[in-house]
């Protein structure tokens, strides 16, 4: 049954097949993503990482092991949720004054703290589905209700349906998603044709179109040298490499379209500040991975040399220690003057330390301390 999505893989372009839970990687109209051309060990880290899987089509690894059984219906809005898992798909199964539907699930967004789950539905919508996992807590919750701003002072929120158009992926989600993504919408039918040329952030989403890039590697693919004919991120400035990150980690009001790596991040886009409900009174954001407000405070960031890519690579995996979503990462505030990745006066793991502590240039004072300083990640909220 046709929905009204359509990828640019299905017009007859290459399909790579990866081992495991990526069933259905597509290629592209500038052959960037075509296995054969970018090199084996890049494109295998990119695509097992967040922002290969920031969304992914539901496949059994992912229902098998990934997400637990729901063990209770979850009540909202006068009728009851559960998911189904079957051998080969899985569903949403609503049960209401109206009967029973099953909703089935096409793709999942996410995979860090929490999955959102997608269902097709008329007039070429993508929709978030009613219920989504907590993957700390391992278990099942209203995905609406966990939006409401419960300090807000007035008017209290109260929790949208979850068929609103602020839940609809083709106008709200899509952006940091997929990628190349183009809405297609028809005014006069309301009805959308979205495509979009990779599930998840591609390699041109930050590189750049990647035609010049591939047809220099295909005429010599051993090539080595500075000009790759893609953007770079060690050929941008620190602001630059900052910027690029922003539009997804970011709570902002976009102005204009088509922004770019290297361009300025406020010619596109207008930040929401801490006066937002989206923002608790000590500061800290609800936990949406929109840490880029909180970023620019930072006064080791406002110093001009620590950029996001000192502790995330491009995939956005952190560069020391295991990863951990529950652990906050410390800015620990000593007198030594080193050096660590080419920041003046830090270091890396000093003696006692855990491997998320990075070593901040400013020097330890009364109010600057190591219990009062976090770095660009703070303990998050449940959702």
């Amino acid at each position: 049954m046709h929905h009204g999505f359509r990828r640019l893989g299905d017009c007859g372009l290459q399909t790579n097949r990866l081992p495991g839970n990526r069933s259905d990687r597509r290629g592209n109209s500038h052959g960037i993503l075509h296995v054969p051309i970018l090199p084996s060990p890049f494109y295998e880290k990119w695509a097992a990482s967040r922002h290969g899987l920031a969304m992914q089509p539901l496949h059994p690894g992912l229902t098998g092991s990934a997400l637990r059984p729901q063990e209770a219906v979850i009540a909202i809005g006068g009728s009851a949720y559960r998911f189904v898992p079957d051998a080969t798909a899985a569903f949403v199964e609503e049960s209401g004054p109206k009967g029973i539907r099953r909703l089935p699930i096409q793709y999942a967004i996410g995979g860090k703290n929490t999955y959102y789950f997608l269902t097709p539905m008329e007039r070429g919508r993508l929709q978030v589905l009613p219920i989504g996992y907590d993957i700390r807590k391992k278990s099942w919750y209203d995905v609406a209700a966990s939006g409401v701003r419960m300090h807000v002072e007035v008017p209290a929120e109260r929790p949208v349906a979850w068929t609103d158009p602020n839940f609809t992926f083709n106008t709200s989600c899509y952006g940091c998603h997929v990628s190349q993504f183009r809405t297609n919408y028809d005014l006069e039918s309301d009805t959308y044709s979205s495509s979009w040329r990779e599930a998840g952030i591609n390699c041109e989403t930050c590189h750049g179109g990647g035609a010049m890039h591939v047809e220099l590697y295909r005429k010599a693919p051993g090539r080595k040298g500075q000009d790759m004919r893609i953007i770079r991120a060690t050929q941008l400035t620190v602001q630059q490499r900052n910027e690029m990150c922003a539009p997804c980690h970011a709570k902002m009001s976009p102005i204009s379209s088509g922004y770019q790596a290297a361009q300025r991040f406020f010619d596109h886009y207008d930040l929401v500040t801490l006066e937002d409900a989206d923002y608790y009174p000590d500061g800290r954001d609800l936990g949406e991975n929109y840490t880029y407000t909180s970023w620019l405070m930072s006064p080791c960031v406002r110093g001009g040399n620590l950029d996001c890519m000192h502790c995330h690579t491009s995939s956005g995996r952190y560069r020391f220690g295991a990863e951990n979503p529950t652990a906050p990462v410390y800015l620990v505030m000593r007198t030594e003057w080193r050096t660590w990745r080419g920041i003046p006066g830090t270091r890396l793991t000093p003696r006692g330390a855990t491997a998320s502590t990075v070593i901040c240039p400013r020097r330890a004072s009364p109010i600057w301390t190591a219990a009062t300083i976090p770095c660009c990640r703070q303990r998050r909220p449940p959702h």
